[in-house]
This record gives structure tokens, sequence and C-alpha cells, in this order.
């Protein structure tokens, strides 16, 4: 019996701090988005009637994902440009060459967006090829002490929005997966689960 009263009493003690629903934070939700800015750069790379890349477009191509490689991008895409619609076989062949260059300069296959093909009337018959960059501007964590309510015990509690979203972006390495999660395809499956089972 004293232990019911006393979880009566924990529970009315918590519903009076709350102060009903019109007690909302003194923030606002909006300000817990997380904020990434995407920066695209656009090359593109012509083909020729039969959607072949030159010689030359394709060391261009190979040079031009390595340096980007190299400066720590690791977000790439492509899309095939045309003026009329193309064989199935000739985009699929296109693609696979555009895909196997990027996976040559290290790029992972969750990492290579394929946009498919796009078709209008004055296209130059091509490819573009897309380096994305992804910049987080990260949380403010300086306002963590800011209250959640007006209950004296809420008083002391973080700005939960804001460490949740400062924890995430500290965690995740690519901030690209901030705005559209890639599938996995286990390139580092073995590191995972002995980095798992270490912790067991």
């Amino acid at each position: 019996m004293k232990c019911f009263l006393s979880l009566t009493a924990v529970c009315l003690l918590l519903t009076g701090c709350s102060g009903g629903s019109d007690n909302k934070p003194p923030y606002s939700y909006n300000q817990e988005k997380i904020d990434v800015k995407e920066n695209r750069t656009s090359h593109l790379f012509a083909v020729d009637d039969n959607f072949q890349m030159s010689d030359e477009d394709k060391v261009k191509l190979s040079q031009l994902l390595k340096d980007s490689k190299g400066r720590g991008i690791e977000n790439v895409s492509f899309i095939i440009v045309s003026d009329a619609p193309v064989a199935k076989a000739e985009r699929t062949a296109l693609s696979n060459q555009v895909r196997t260059q990027m996976e040559k300069a290290g790029f992972w296959d969750s990492r290579i967006i394929d946009s498919g093909i796009c078709i209008y009337k004055t296209a130059k018959k091509g490819v573009r090829v897309d380096i994305l960059k992804y910049d987080l501007n990260r949380t403010n964590i300086k306002e963590w002490d800011d209250p959640i309510g007006d209950c004296d015990i809420e008083q002391h509690f973080p700005n939960y929005g804001k460490t949740t979203n400062y924890n995430l972006e500290e965690i995740i390495a690519n901030p690209a997966d901030l705005i559209s999660p890639r599938k996995y395809k286990g390139q580092k499956a073995t590191d995972a689960i002995t980095a798992i089972s270490s912790t067991k």
C-alpha cells in the first residue's frame, strides 16, 4: 500500500509540473533541424551516336573522379542526357562504364547515384557527372542549457533537440546520410561485426 501511495504521489507531482498542454517549451522546434547544404558541381561528357564516350573523355572522367576522391569527396551521381529515347542496351552499357570508373576511383557503390536518363528536345547527347559535397552546419552546443519548460525540475534539463542533433552529427561520418541514407552493401561488414563483438 505504501508503494502504491508513493507511486501515486510521484505521478501527481510530475503531472503538476507539466502544467497541462498549454505549457509549451520556450524554443521553436524549427530551430532543432539539422542543417546540411548540398554543393553540386556538374560535368558533361559527350557521347557518339552509339552512346559511347571517347577515349579522351574517359581519361578526363577518370582524372576528375580521382581528384575529387583525393579532396575527400564521398558522393557522386550521373545521368544520361539525350534528345530522344535511348535503347536499353546502350543505356546499360554507358551506365556500367561510368559506374566502373567511379568504383575504380574509390567510390563505394552505396555512394554512387544513378539518376537514369533525362530526355528533352534541345539536349546535347552525353552523360552528366555530378560531384556532390555536403557541408554540415553543426548544432550550437552552447545552448544545451536552454530550459524545456517552466517547472523548476524542467529548468535543469538540457535542450534534448539540440543535444540529439549534435550527437547524430558526431556519429555520422558522411553528412549526405543526414539528408538521404544510402543502401549499405557490406563493404566493411567484417570490421563492423568485430567492433560489435568486442563490446560483449
